[in-house]
């Protein structure tokens, strides 16, 4: 279990980088051309920006909170979860919004 301060530590200058979705963390480094600072992806390392796989880089979008989100924009939020499941390391989970400090 991460806290969101754990999780910062693996932003995008750090030699290893994670990313959060819907409370999920993966280790993308090996991605890191996407994910380092000034790549395309930075934003989304270090950190659980899951509104932003809709927004994009955007104040607002750099949020876990899918509130207010249509039924079929969390779906396709979900959707990328399952690619990092598939193409990255599953690392842990987030403590937060959607998992408490046991996961």
């Amino acid at each position: 279990v991460f806290t969101k301060e754990e999780l910062a530590k693996y932003g995008p200058d750090a030699p290893t980088i994670y990313l959060g979705i819907v409370g999920e963390v993966f280790d993308v480094t090996k991605g890191r051309r996407h994910y380092e600072k000034d790549a395309s992806y930075w934003y989304f390392a270090g950190r659980d920006s899951s509104r932003a796989f809709l927004t994009g880089y955007k104040e607002d979008g750099l949020t876990d909170d899918l509130s207010g989100l249509q039924s079929q924009d969390i779906l396709s939020i979900l959707e990328w979860k399952e690619f990092y499941h598939k193409d990255y390391k599953y690392m842990g989970v987030l403590e937060g919004r959607y998992y408490d400090k046991d996961g």
